[in-house]
């Protein structure tokens, strides 16, 4: 024990206190082990203190890559049951950590869950509600139930749960029907075809409409990813029988909402009993919990004693390997490939798919070879190979590595193919010759004492166990030297590209390389001969490091358009940025200021929903977007409900889901009720709220009329943004917008907006933008307020009569002026010149305007275009405030809202 003790504490983390007897039974479990600490923290804190402990066990908490990264000791994250669906598992494998569930086989979770589903079956079609009520009427044999048998019961996801579901299902004379995402495993685990004997019929996820409409009772056994979210929609029920029944004991987010509700209240669906709810804890006043043929129980299925004894004793004898030295290197599967990429010149492609076409069969054998030897047998993990040989893929991951070199010569390559031949050779003839006793098949209810797991590892005995015996064979580590000795020799000749900040110089010879090589990289083609080119290369300069030390970095590039014409006519391209992203260009149009560079380009990398998972996140997420974009933020909902309209308008707003907040940070945005979307715009000072129904069409409809709010000043930045949106705008034009006057009738345009969001709101002060509102007609003495309806182009309309009437009623004068509108009481007019609109589109007007500046100021307007504020017309005031802070100050702030979640 004193030789234990002196280690540093090993520290397991639990996240939150829910499920109390997860960390109570661990506990009880490591009592005599002092050197493992185990603490249940509220998950306000985790983020603050993960970085102190070596596992995580989440439980309901979201664990996204902000708080991964600050897991400076983690070495595992575990789910205290089956689901990961809140673990950023890309994440997680990136920062070098392990991710892991605790099978239900091992442990009775899988009974105990299906168990639950049966309760939940028999208490629907029992009436349990009913009863209570008759016992507190004194009534005699009232409700009448149903039974089980003759019932047909879909089971949905026939994994542990599933099979051990049908087993005890079917002494109760049901049909069932099961589907799975493929039969191949139970082909390959059971010869005999015993799990297959419970199941009447069964069929592939494709099917489920099918079995639905069949079904008296469907139970929901799947796994929760963004495949299987709100997988029983509108669709699937509507096509289950009128009265048949849900059961759900996986996760809740499988279940449509509004769906589910829509569908009780109609008196189509029969039941629902639900172990698991949208959001945990769930409102004990819902809705839906109203309804006497809803059962709810809180997320116990799979909590009983038997289960949570067995999976304490899971983390407590992983806890106790960990302490013991036992090794947790992850090298990710999905990861390898990744690095093998194909560029270059003719050779070099010959050579690199000479060395693909080994690696097909060197590296399933390798890899597959080892996966029935593993340190942690009570463990399955969804981002770590076998542990045990992990070697077979370090040998294979160091060659390939170094096929990526982009200056991979045919004889380099030929020499890594006999590399990684004679590696995978030596490491397979050196494994078949292991004792066959090395290998380990725990037993399915309970694993070996901790101390024996510590002490004796499979194939050693306990006199041995303590001795430096290394785990790999002379063979083996023969084959380790030999495989980083020859990819040394190749990296070395490689002319490797590197992520330090600079601006990379590129031309014919290395281009393609560096495409190929970063997943995101700006490249601007520039003209040594044009002084403006040349005055924002320092931008460029100072915007590099900011860019290169985001969470997913972007790599900034310049090349001589001159000098390599070839490659900008590859791209057609002239003299303007690209952003390659995956080797995708696009061109790229936006500012070139280093501060408005960063905020610009920092949008292709950000997630397309960020998750929050607390008041501060909210916070901080609100903050770090800054003022350039609108904010989107998802209160109670799943990220998976507004990800496709994230990733339409990704470009054009920031959108975020969060998924833990209180009551004091939803209270000062107006929010009365959740689920919500919340819609803020920073540079106007305004927010509105969307309560449902959030169903796509719905949703995408008011986010994309949500883009602008629902009035905003017209100015060089709106009209861009109206170039994307169909409306017309009914412009209200002003004398000026800093008036008291303006205000009071802002809030009336604001009021008329809300209700009439087939339309846009904007307005213009004359004194602010003279130019704009003279193209309408308008001048010093014109009657103010004056209301157009604009298409955004050259045609506009006034509306006859709406003049008339009280002018200082102004909410009276909009509402006429709306009602003649609708009524067609219109005159058509066209702008006075060109449309503003016109001119941003046309280029022979701006060739015809760049002359026109070339003759008259010359001089001072081309040191004006140097600046990267947009140009302003008339009197209109800067859209676009100057920053007077230092790069690096800005950079902080900037970093923020990236965090990938």
């Amino acid at each position: 024990m004193s030789s234990e003790s002196s280690k540093p504490i090993t520290r397991v983390l639990f996240c939150g206190p829910h499920f109390p007897a997860s960390h109570n039974y661990t506990m009880e479990y490591l009592q005599s082990y002092p050197f493992i600490k185990v603490d249940a923290v509220p998950i306000d804190e985790i983020r603050d203190v993960i970085g102190n402990y070596d596992i995580c066990v989440v439980k309901n908490m979201i664990l996204n890559l902000d708080i991964i990264a600050r897991a400076n000791k983690m070495k595992l994250i575990m789910q205290f049951g089956v689901g990961l669906e809140g673990v950023d598992i890309d994440a997680a494998t990136k920062h070098g950590i392990g991710v892991a569930r605790i099978p239900s086989d091992y442990t009775g979770n899988a009974i105990s869950c299906a168990e639950m589903a049966i309760y939940l079956m028999l208490s629907l079609l029992r009436k349990q509600h009913e009863m209570q009520v008759s016992i507190k009427e004194k009534k005699l044999g009232d409700p009448a139930g149903d039974t089980l048998l003759g019932k047909t019961v879909f089971i949905l996801g026939y994994g542990n749960i599933g099979v051990h579901l049908a087993k005890r299902l079917r002494p109760f004379g049901v049909k069932i029907l099961a589907t799975k995402r493929s039969w191949h495993s139970f082909k390959s685990d059971n010869g005999n075809g015993a799990h297959d004997e419970v199941v009447d019929e069964k069929a592939t996820h494709e099917d489920i409409l099918k079995f639905a409409s069949h079904a008296d009772i469907v139970v929901c056994c799947l796994v929760m990813n963004k495949d299987t979210a709100g997988i029983v929609d509108n669709t699937f029920i509507s096509s289950m029988k009128k009265g048949a029944l849900i059961i759900n004991i996986a996760r809740g987010g499988l279940l449509d909402y509004d769906a589910v509700l829509d569908h009780l209240k109609s008196g189509h669906l029969g039941g629902l009993g639900t172990d698991v709810a949208w959001k945990e804890p769930f409102d004990p006043d819902n809705t839906i919990l109203k309804f006497p043929n809803v059962i709810m129980t809180p997320h116990v299925a799979g909590v009983t004693e038997y289960s949570y004894r067995s999976m304490a004793k899971v983390v407590g004898d992983v806890a106790l390997q960990l302490h013991s030295g036992a090794s947790m290197n992850v090298i990710c599967a999905p990861e390898l490939l990744s690095k093998f990429k194909i560029g270059g010149s003719r050779m070099e492609v010959m050579s690199k798919f000479l060395i693909a076409s080994i690696l097909m069969w060197t590296v399933p054998i390798a890899v597959l070879y080892g996966f029935n030897n593993n340190l942690f047998p009570a463990l399955r993990f969804v981002n770590v190979p076998s542990i045990r040989h992990r070697v077979a893929l370090l040998l294979v991951v160091v060659s390939s590595a170094s096929l990526s070199q982009e200056s991979l010569t045919l004889w380099s390559g030929i020499l890594a193919v006999i590399s990684v031949n004679v590696v995978i050779i030596l490491y397979i003839i050196s494994a078949m010759k292991e004792p066959s006793s090395d290998k380990h098949e725990p037993d399915p209810r309970f694993l070996a004492d901790a101390k024996a797991s510590i002490k004796q590892q499979p194939g050693t005995t306990e006199d041995d166990s303590s001795s430096d015996r290394s785990p790999y064979s002379r063979a083996q580590r023969l084959s380790i030297v030999f495989s980083f000795s020859l990819s040394l020799s190749i990296t070395v000749n490689g002319n490797q590209f590197k992520l330090d900040g600079s601006v990379l110089e590129l031309d014919d010879s290395n281009f393609d390389a560096a495409i190929s090589k970063f997943d995101y990289i700006f490249v601007d083609f520039y003209a040594p001969w044009c002084g403006h080119c040349n005055r924002l290369m320092p931008e460029l300069e100072r915007a590099a490091p900011v860019l290169a030390g985001l969470r997913q970095p972007i790599v900034v590039a310049k090349l001589d358009a001159d000098k390599h014409k070839k490659l900008a006519s590859k791209h057609n391209v002239e003299y303007v940025a690209m952003m390659f992203m995956h080797g995708v260009p696009t061109e790229y149009y936006g500012p070139r200021k280093a501060d408005l560079l960063v905020q610009s380009l920092a949008k292709f990398v950000a997630p397309d929903v960020s998750v929050l998972s607390s008041d501060s996140d909210v916070r901080d997420f609100v903050k770090a977007a800054g003022s350039d974009f609108p904010i989107f933020i998802g209160f109670g909902l799943n990220e998976s409900v507004i990800l496709d309209s994230a990733v339409k308008h990704k470009k054009k707003a920031w959108f975020s889901v969060a998924n833990v907040f209180s009551d004091e940070i939803v209270t000062p945005y107006g929010l009365n009720k959740v689920p919500a979307l919340l819609a803020i715009y920073p540079a106007y000072d305004e927010k509105s709220v969307f309560y449902g129904p959030f169903e796509e069409n719905a949703l995408e409809d008011y986010i994309s009329k949500s883009l602008l709010p629902l009035i905003f000043p017209i100015s060089q930045g709106s009209l861009k943004l109206l170039q994307d949106d169909e409306r017309k705008v009914l412009l209200t034009i002003i004398k000026d917008e800093k008036e008291e006057k303006s205000r009071e009738l802002f809030q009336v345009l604001k009021a008329a907006a809300s209700a009439n969001r087939d339309l846009l709101f904007g307005y213009v002060g004359l004194q602010q933008w003279e130019d704009f509102a003279q193209s309408f007609e308008v001048d010093m003495k014109t009657e103010f307020p004056r209301m157009v309806v604009w298409d955004g182009n050259e045609n506009y309309y006034l509306v006859t009569g709406s003049e008339n009437g009280d002018k200082t009623d102004m909410a009276a004068q909009v509402s006429r002026f709306l009602e003649g509108y609708r009524e067609g009481r219109v005159i058509h007019k066209r702008i006075i010149g060109p449309s503003l609109m016109s001119l941003m589109n046309s280029k022979v007007a701006i060739i015809v305007a760049l002359l026109l500046i070339c003759v008259v100021l010359a001089v001072v307007l081309i040191v004006a275009m140097v600046q990267d504020e947009p140009l302003t017309v008339g009197t209109r005031e800067k859209v676009v405030e100057q920053r007077s802070s230092s790069l690096h100050q800005e950079s902080e702030e900037l970093l923020g809202p990236f965090k990938e979640d």
